[in-house]
């Protein structure tokens, strides 16, 4: 047990034999330990808190006077700190008696060195009241007396302690508590001082003659236990780990122990706690310089695990012991043959199992996290499968079990090696002392003498330590242990238990490292399986599967001792494998559904890369792999394939037909049947043999590391091939129900059958299949229903155009839609190739229309502004306003025969003036409908139809490249660059002029380029040089640009649905100055004008609010004017500036006014508004029966004047004009104005 500190206590004799001192130090007591002493060494950077410090309280008279002694003690083996408890009432009772008492007790603690002392004046609490009234005494307080008489220095040592039986104040002992911590640990930080010197002055001769390491260790011991005494925990761990290394310094360096003879030849010490401090007179033999190696490194240990407990590092602490218990079987291995037989086996048995005891026991005093539990929990487990590894290697000897795998592991097994595991020189081995050669554990020596004690002890430590790594969370470890239990089942003939255990083995093994010892388990399980004659079912296939993967991934060394028990030589193996295979596939012919295996190495895949080739005279690609068979015997495969994964979801597989996959390596030639092209990401690879189903899905790639672990195939576009593809009709009618147009080539190929289907993932759109419609082509026979288009007996080389009809809307979004096509050819019998294709469809055009009406008595003129959506440049052929009848006569503003074909830029736009004449009819509910229809193509797709058109005139020259025309002319327009760096060259020239830095980067870049190509195609880059060359030249001349210009069917064509405008009333307003047009006119110049409003019902509607206001069959309406000069201040009106009048069809409403103007220039007219009059009589009912309200007629009113000027001129003189300002003056009655 180690000490505590100790203070001593003194006082009165009367004080020392009265009961109040018991009840005092009883109170005392109750504040011990002390909490939160601080220590802040010199020595040390930072300052060290003990969290509780226990105190010995002692008579002073029961300490003796120091002796001088060479045997180094621990700094609390003495006290600490003296205490005087004095008493007394009144001064003249401290000068006669209380200051003598304690001048004689301070002589004799002063003389003891190293110790602080503290003098406790104690004081009733009544005594402190009453001395604390005497605020004008002229003598001093008595502890202020004692102060001055036994204080030197600046250090206070004398405090007052109010106290008195039954009144338990705490705060009373706060002074108190405080003083000891400080004297406390002041003399603790001296003599820890001065023994760190004496440690530093001796470690400093280590290398001087006649230097003795066990009184050097004797004298650091009583400074780490001095450390551990004080809680000290942390630097008394440093104090044992310094004194470790320098035990294997001096060995490093002396080269000879300091220590006579190894030892371990005493009475149990095979089985003698590891841990236990007492089992020894350790500190006696040290000091006697005649402890043994092996005593000096256990005790050693077990202090540095003893402070380890203590401060609730116990994970640290078994981790430590089980290092210690494999290196130092290392040095009693080199003395094996003077030890007793199983010595060193039973040791370390014995050793681990104390530990994990001693262990067990610290984790009681401590709460443990989860993570630190599961942590023990692992240290523990690794201590019992040691101890259980000594009984392995024990029965192995005896003859209890055979020496195979897993029990023959144990034989190999070992620790760690430390430079201090051999035996130094100078260290006599222990048979010089008579060794013991019998063992003092009772467990192993029943374990030796039964087998059946060696299988009922065995079974306990293996089921302790699979607790332990089960409670670790060490899976894998815990499994190990049980397959060894089903071992031993097995050559105990327990079968039917051994194969329940092997069973359930492959499934927890997967991603174990232990192939070796997983295999011979496995190989074990097949064997029982075998003696039991069970049916070869689905768990034996596990257990099948499971060993040959156990096998390959065995290192060649390993794989020979898997099959120990059932095969020796290589031909045997090599014929148990083979027979292996051969029962695997019978047993998996017999498999209702497949079994597939993931990730199991027997097999491996690897692509050739680069070496995708196209079918000759069928749609399709082969490309080549080299599969691995780590087997040492051939395999059968029904299938090899390979899945990989495009852009939208496009997934296309290889396949191989049977083939015999030989040991080590076999190229497999895999054939695609799917049209497809572009770049594949490497999804999954298989091989198939009857049920077994073996797979290797490719690791998730991000786009940070795809370009170190994807694996592409890049496959490249077959132009024979059978195509589909989606988009918008070339013509596009507004208003009436959107189509989706699905174009299918068939190159090649004549197709027996097709079957489309359409799909959108988003769900924004829904396609109605069965309105679909074929709008081009030649085909025997089409079938629509609700999800599918079926297409049969196509000829080659045709071109089939099916329109779809759907619902929903596209306008300003871009959807994804996808194609897939099922399609059998007549070439290819009954295989079924499938093709997807996904397009991303913008239902937004590429042009924008805005139109604008403007009524002029019975025309109409409507303006169409067409323009770009501001990313497109367009070229406009033609625009037609179509639907005109006998009612309502259409005519174009635009001269035909000087019409041109014009471009729209994003800031450019273009307008097309149309007149309409409506004739006279009695209703107008017949008006006919219209349309505008709109001629146009995009700038980029014209350049590409045009380069396509010279491409194919190339051909005749080059024939080699009439698969590569789509994608050069695509080519070669991207290398013109922006259409605003040669749109304007284009239209006024007419022609096209490309000069790229470089044709050869124009063709690396371009993305439609064939990336793999055939050995007998001819694809040299000169050749596609040579025809962007030839575009080139050709798109200089505009002769020859013209050539190739587009045709009907290149152009785009939009139709928007026109409705004829209508407007109730007509105004037509005019004002007329009403002077000679040769008078001047000056300002301010009264002039008189005349406003006539002309209104006209030609245009209204047949249900307009016009009609309801009838008078005897004639069309009238009230309407209102107004004449604004105000708002920009020229004229000044005078006169009937605002009235009323009836509007009629065909009626003029003449007004007079006077116009007076402000100022000299050209001065627009006065405007006129004209509305409707509200009209109470016409009211409209409320939804749902409420209020109504009047509804107006519309009303739009035409400035006649608007483009007149009226030349003012400035006066130069002043003058005097009568103006008629009453609107009903009396005729002949005139006002004077000047």
């Amino acid at each position: 047990m180690t000490p505590h500190a100790q203070v001593t206590y003194a006082g009165p004799a009367q004080l020392l034999s009265s009961d109040n001192w018991l009840l005092l130090r009883a109170a005392l007591k109750r504040n011990l330990p002390l909490r939160n002493v601080h220590w802040k060494p010199a020595s040390r950077p930072s300052i060290r808190t003990v969290q509780e410090l226990s105190i010995d309280l002692v008579p002073f008279d029961s300490i003796r006077e120091e002796q001088f002694s060479q045997i180094p003690t621990t700094l609390v083996e003495k006290p600490l700190l003296n205490i005087y408890m004095a008493t007394c009432e009144d001064n003249e009772t401290y000068k006669v008696l209380v200051r003598r008492q304690i001048k004689d007790w301070l002589t004799i603690a002063t003389n003891r060195r190293n110790q602080e002392w503290l003098v406790v004046l104690l004081v009733r609490p009544d005594e402190k009241q009453a001395s604390g009234k005497r605020l004008f005494q002229i003598k001093g307080s008595i502890i202020d007396k004692i102060r001055a008489d036994i204080n030197t220095g600046k250090r206070d040592r004398c405090v007052q302690l109010t106290w008195s039986p039954g009144v338990d104040d705490p705060t009373a002992w706060t002074d108190l508590i405080s003083k000891m911590k400080e004297g406390i640990m002041s003399t603790f930080d001296a003599g820890v001082a001065l023994r760190e010197e004496e440690v530093k002055r001796s470690e400093s001769q280590r290398t001087m003659p006649g230097w003795n390491f066990c009184t050097f260790f004797t004298l650091k011991e009583s400074l780490a236990s001095s450390f551990e005494a004080m809680n000290l925990l942390e630097d008394a761990q440093i104090q044992y780990d310094e004194l470790e290394a320098t035990f294997l310094q001096v060995l490093k360096e002396n080269a000879t122990s300091p220590f006579t003879y190894l030892g371990g030849d005493s009475p149990f010490d095979d089985s003698a706690p590891l841990l236990s401090i007492t089992k020894k007179p350790y500190r006696d033999l040290i000091l006697t310089n005649s402890i043994s190696l092996f005593d000096f490194r256990i005790y050693l240990l077990a202090r540095q695990c003893s402070v380890l407990g203590k401060m609730g590092y116990i994970t640290r602490a078994a981790k430590k012991a089980e290092w210690f218990i494999n290196t130092f079987s290392k040095t009693l291995r080199q003395n094996e043959s003077s030890l007793g037989e199983y010595f060193i086996e039973s040791w370390m048995y014995s050793a681990a199992l104390s530990t994990v005891e001693q262990c067990q026991g610290w984790v009681t005093h401590f709460d443990l996290d989860r993570a630190s539990l599961s942590a023990f929990n692992a240290a523990k487990g690794e201590l019992l499968r040691l101890s259980r590894t000594q009984l392995e290697k024990i029965g192995i000897r005896v003859g209890h079990v055979p020496s195979v795998p897993p029990f023959s592991m144990s034989l190999s097994s070992g620790g760690l090696v430390s430079p201090s595991d051999t035996p130094p020189s100078g260290v006599t081995p222990a048979h010089s002392r008579a060794p013991s050669s019998s063992l003092t554990c009772e467990d192993l020596i029943e374990a030796i003498s039964s087998r059946d004690s060696f299988d009922e002890l065995y079974i306990m430590l293996t089921h302790r330590a699979i607790e332990s790594y089960t409670a670790s969370g060490r899976r894998r470890f815990a499994l190990m242990l049980h397959a060894s239990l089903a071992a031993l089942d097995s050559i105990r003939s327990r079968h039917s238990t051994a194969l329940v255990t092997f069973g359930s083995l492959p499934a927890h093994y997967v991603g174990s490292r232990w192939a070796a010892l997983e295999g011979f388990m496995l190989a074990e399980g097949l064997d029982c399986h075998e003696r039991l004659a069970k049916v070869k079912d689905r768990e034996w296939v596990s257990i099948a599967l499971a060993f040959l993967k156990a096998y390959v991934g065995a290192s060649q060394e390993a794989q020979p001792s898997i099959l120990t028990a059932t095969a020796t030589g290589a031909a045997e193996r090599l014929e148990y494998l083979g027979k292996l295979v051969h029962d695997l596939e019978n047993a998996c012919a017999t498999l209702e559904a497949d079994f597939p295996i993931t990730n199991h190495p027997m097999f491996s895949i690897k692509m050739i890369q680069g070496n995708v080739r196209r079918a000759q005279n069928e749609d399709g690609v082969y490309i080549d792999a080299i599969v691995s068979n780590q087997l040492p015997c051939d395999v059968q495969a029904d299938r090899v394939s390979v899945s990989a994964t495009g852009l939208e979801n496009m997934r296309v597989q290889f396949t191989s037909s049977p083939t015999v996959l030989r040991k080590g390596s076999t190229k497999v030639e895999l054939y695609c049947p799917t049209p497809a092209f572009g770049t594949f990401l490497l999804e999954q690879t298989e091989i198939r043999r009857a049920k077994l189903l073996f797979h290797w899905p490719q690791p998730k790639v991000t786009p940070s590391t795809i370009s170190q672990s994807a694996i592409l195939v890049k496959i490249p576009e077959d132009r024979s091939a059978l195509k589909v593809g989606i988009g918008l009709p070339n013509s596009i009618q507004l208003g009436s129900t959107p189509q989706i147009l699905v174009t299918l080539s068939t190159g090649r190929n004549r197709v027996t059958k097709a079957i489309l289907k359409l799909s959108n993932a988003t769900n924004q759109i829904e396609f109605h299949v069965s309105d679909g419609q074929l709008t081009d082509g030649a085909v025997e026979s089409v079938h629509t229903s609700e999800r599918e288009v079926v297409l049969e007996e196509v000829d080659e080389n045709s071109t089939i155009s099916i329109t779809v009809p759907y619902s929903g809307s596209l306008e300003g979004i871009t959807v994804p839609i996808t194609v897939d096509v099922e399609y059998s050819t007549e070439s290819g019998g009954s295989l079924s190739r499938k093709l997807r294709r996904t397009e991303q469809i913008t239902g937004s055009l590429p042009l924008a229309v805005n139109v604008q009406d403007y009524f002029r008595g019975k025309r109409l003129f409507s303006r169409f502004t067409v323009s770009s959506d501001g990313r497109n440049y367009l070229k406009v052929l033609s625009a037609n306003l179509e639907g005109g009848s006998s009612a309502v006569r259409i005519s174009s503003c635009r001269s035909q025969s000087r019409a041109r074909a014009l471009i729209l830029t994003p800031s450019r736009s273009t307008n097309f003036l149309f007149q309409m004449d409506l004739a006279e009819s009695q209703s107008r509910k017949d008006t006919p409908s219209m349309r505008l229809v709109i001629t146009y193509q995009t700038l980029r797709r014209e350049v590409q139809i045009r380069a396509a058109r010279l491409l194919r005139e190339a051909t005749a020259q080059k024939p080699q490249l009439t698969d590569h025309i789509h994608w050069l002319s695509e080519a070669w327009s991207d290398a013109l660059g922006d259409e605003a760096d040669w749109y304007e060259t284009y239209e006024t020239l007419g022609v096209l002029c490309c000069r790229p830095s470089s044709w050869n980067d124009v063709i690396e870049d371009e993305k439609g380029r064939p990336e793999n190509e055939d050995a007998g195609a001819i694809r040299a880059k000169d050749d596609f040089i040579w025809a962007l060359e030839f575009i080139s030249e050709k798109m200089k001349h505009a002769e020859t640009f013209a050539e190739v210009g587009l045709e009907e069917q290149d152009w785009r064509v939009l139709t928007l649905p026109v409705d004829l405008p209508f407007m109730d009333i007509l105004n037509a307003a005019r004002l007329r100055i009403d002077v000679p047009p040769t008078t001047p006119m000056f300002a301010g110049q009264p002039l008189q004008a005349v406003l006539s409003i002309t209104t006209s019902l030609h245009w209204r509607s047949a249900t307009s609010a016009a009609n309801t206001n009838m008078d005897e069959g004639v069309r009238k309406y009230r309407m209102q004017f107004d004449v604004s000069a105000e708002q920009n201040g020229d004229w000044l009106v005078s006169g009937p500036k605002r009235g009323e009048f009836v509007a009629l069809d065909d009626y003029t409403h003449t007004v007079r006014l006077t116009l007076v103007p402000l100022r000299h220039g050209a001065l627009a007219l006065p405007t006129v508004s004209v509305s409707p009059v509200p009209d109470a009589n016409v009211v409209i009912e409320g939804a749902g029966g409420g209020g109504g309200y009047i509804e107006l007629p519309s009303c739009e009113t035409h400035q006649v004047h608007a483009a007149e000027r009226i030349e003012i001129l400035p006066r130069s003189a002043r003058a005097t004009y009568v103006v008629n300002l009453l609107r009903h003056a009396p005729e002949g009655q005139n006002l004077m104005a000047s």
